[in-house]
């Protein structure tokens, strides 16, 4: 933990013959950072199955850039996590079209993982938590872990674009229009995501996560 929390601190991660360098205004310090990816993946993998990765490989010298996002006082929960449609990243909702600003959410936390591997293959992960009144209006955690589907990270001139499986076996397409200036072939330091879904061959818009700060190095 104390190497994981040095690294984050210092926003240097390194591999490979290039650094690049994230510089965002990040909303949480690496020891709050740490807590929120450590209780997604202990709380929500059981349900979602293991990722791609895990706390140990992060901190084992493997590139990484991380980007995060949260309520804050101007900028309620499902202003953060906006869904037209949660049941793709809540198994808990039936309902196809419930949107989260009618959850009623109190806190989220978003994390969004790029991460080369140890063969330098780019891994991405996706890291949701927020907190909701429940059927008895008791405030319940609610958590989705999902990893990219191999292979499916495409980068064009434009557009960044990874495939997912959602809470009830959705083919999840995210997308983002947030692409470095200084790379080729990388995420901005602040990015939007937009989440579709394709549904025996037709895409429809289920929502999107906006703006999350984006540190680390490679």
């Amino acid at each position: 933990m104390k190497n994981w929390l040095v690294l984050i601190s210092l926003l240097i991660l390194t591999s490979g013959c290039s650094t690049q360098y994230r510089e965002a205004d990040p909303q949480v310090s690496s020891d709050e950072l740490f807590t929120v990816i450590e209780e997604i993946l202990s709380l929500g993998s059981p349900k979602f199955g293991a990722l791609n990765f895990s706390i140990d490989s992060l901190a084992q010298g493997n590139s990484s850039i991380i980007f995060h996002a949260r309520e804050n006082a101007g900028r309620p929960a499902s202003s953060v996590l906006a869904m037209n449609d949660m049941s793709v990243i809540d198994s808990s909702i039936q309902q196809i079209g419930v949107p989260s600003v009618a959850l009623g959410m109190t806190k989220v936390d978003v994390v969004f993982i790029d991460q080369l591997n140890q063969y330098n293959e780019r891994e991405f992960s996706l890291l949701l938590e927020w907190e909701a009144p429940d059927a008895n209006n008791q405030l319940t955690r609610y958590f989705f872990v999902g990893s990219a589907i191999p292979g499916s990270a495409q980068f064009s001139d434009t557009m960044f674009q990874v495939e997912m499986t959602g809470a009830h076996g959705e083919h999840l397409v995210i997308r983002s229009n947030d692409l470095s200036e200084k790379y080729e072939e990388e995420l901005a330091s602040s990015i939007k995501l937009e989440i579709y879904v394709i549904d025996g061959g037709v895409e429809y818009y289920a929502g999107q996560i906006s703006t999350m700060a984006g540190y680390g190095a490679r």
